[in-house]
């Protein structure tokens, strides 16, 4: 009975063990889960690191090598033309793929022409509801975000050196309009630090006519036929002779030949993900030359 009562306890206690080694085996399985984990998320923080420095990095050189595209445009001619060195795109691979296209900033309707000297412009509202209206939105409704975008531009709202996204102020100012038009309007405007002019080598029909309404349709369409033929603005005097325009006509249209502003439009891919990048440029134009430089770079969304 003795023995039989030693064996049934041996046996408990070899049980208990089993179990004891398994309670082990498990709680060390958690620990090990746990520090895997810890490490995984560990190395996917320091690779999210790297490729932020990366992409950082490749938008970097690609707009280096977007300014010495521009100063080379400008050793190359003086008139800024859409077939210009400038306009040519850029990729590279490395450290990550990336492209870039730049766009002429002046190809487009500034909408800080909309104040002069913190007033209202009547004759660049006049023409920012003529756009507006070119692309199907209704006048009245133009009119109003003409206001809405004046108000903005005077309260100091738009900063100067404000990354913002050109497609904010005329969104918010149609908020609810047919989106296809808004878009279209957004395509042709711009807010840049500063007033400028139109260039009249590379804007379209629609800016064109909006900010020359006693030009005939007829007499534009030559007009660009011509430019894009090859045969370009070489200045306001060119620009007046084919247009048959007067000094004093001359002398309240908002137009040049070249071009200081231009966005840099791009995309760096990132292992699985594309992350978009734009960037606004200032060429300045100097008597010993001319000066390129970033006013503001913004990386993804």
């Amino acid at each position: 009975m003795a023995t039989r009562m030693r064996s049934v306890a041996l046996a408990r206690q070899r049980g208990m063990a089993v179990i004891v080694a398994m309670l082990v085996v498990a709680l060390v399985a958690v620990i090990a889960t746990a520090l895997l984990t810890r490490q995984s998320a560990q190395l996917r923080a320091l690779r999210g690191e790297q490729l932020r420095a990366q992409v950082r990095m490749a938008v970097d050189a690609t707009l280096e090598r977007a300014a010495q595209q521009l100063r080379e445009d400008v050793q190359e001619q003086l008139t800024t033309v859409r077939s210009g060195r400038w306009a040519r795109p850029l990729r590279s691979q490395v450290p990550l793929p990336v492209q870039l296209q730049l766009v002429d900033a002046q190809s487009m309707f500034n909408l800080r022409n909309l104040l002069a000297h913190g007033r209202p412009d009547p004759e660049a509202r006049r023409a920012f509801i003529a756009l507006c209206a070119g692309q199907g939105l209704g006048q009245g409704a133009c009119a109003s975000a003409a206001d809405h975008i004046q108000a903005r531009l005077r309260d100091g709202d738009i900063q100067a050196q404000a990354p913002l996204p050109r497609e904010s102020l005329i969104e918010q100012a149609f908020a609810g309009a047919d989106p296809v038009a808004v878009q279209a309007l957004a395509r042709r405007t711009v807010v840049l630090p500063a007033q400028t002019l139109v260039n009249a080598n590379t804007s379209d029909s629609s800016v064109l006519q909006a900010v020359m309404p006693s030009v005939e349709p007829g007499r534009m369409q030559a007009l660009l036929s011509e430019r894009d033929g090859g045969h370009w603005l070489l200045n306001r005097g060119d620009i007046a002779n084919r247009l048959q325009l007067s000094d004093a006509q001359m002398e309240l249209v908002p137009l040049g030949i070249h071009s200081e502003w231009f966005l840099a439009v791009g995309q760096v891919q990132a292992d699985e993900s594309v992350v978009d990048f734009r960037a606004l440029i200032w060429r300045e134009y100097r008597d010993d030359g001319v000066r390129v430089q970033r006013v503001w770079t913004r990386i993804g969304a």
